[in-house]
């Protein structure tokens, strides 16, 4: 059973490199030698990882008003979600496949959006953000801290705050490393 999950997530993972940009390099480290073995030794990428990256595909589509990207990235994330066991995540992307308009489309993600809060809070490496103008439900999940609003798009791409996976300042306000403000 695990071989046929593993062999189903590979071929998912192929399947999103090749439809959404999808770069194994950006999520999973390539190969290691371990100590005393001359065997590389690949490190896995679990099928929560795969599901949050499907999902950082829709909301990079959403913040960049995209409704038909959105949508194809959500046909993905509702097969691996379902491969994963995942049927909630599933259950909460399919409404997007339908939204006639971004603002539909946005609004289902919400909904996912609280799935994926969810799964991240067991994964290394994820912030919660949150847009204060859209209330406490306006939250998505990035891997990095640079902001992209799914919810505003290009109105206000990099509106919001970090609320949950590194400091709770604005991202947008905070000066890089070794600067000033």
């Amino acid at each position: 059973m695990m071989k046929k999950l593993i062999i189903a997530f590979s071929i998912a993972a192929g399947a999103l490199t090749a439809t959404q940009g999808f770069s194994a390099a950006a999520c999973c480290p390539g190969p290691t030698a371990r100590p005393g073995n001359a065997e590389p030794v690949r490190a896995q990428t679990s099928p929560a990882r795969l599901v949050l990256a499907s999902y950082e595909k829709v909301s990079a589509a959403l913040a960049a008003d995209n409704l038909a990207d959105a949508r194809s990235a959500s046909r993905t994330l509702v097969v691996l979600g379902e491969m994963a066991a995942l049927e909630e995540i599933s259950k909460t992307a399919r409404p997007i496949l339908q939204a006639g308009d971004l603002e539909k489309a946005r609004e289902a993600f919400k909904k996912v959006s609280a799935e994926a809060v969810k799964l991240a809070s067991k994964e290394d490496g994820f912030y919660v953000m949150n847009c204060p103008t859209g209330g406490k439900e306006a939250v998505w999940v990035q891997s990095n801290r640079e902001i992209r609003n799914p919810y505003n798009g290009a109105k206000a791409l990099e509106c919001g705050i970090i609320i949950q996976g590194g400091e709770t300042a604005s991202a947008t306000q905070a000066p890089a490393p070794g600067r000033s403000s």
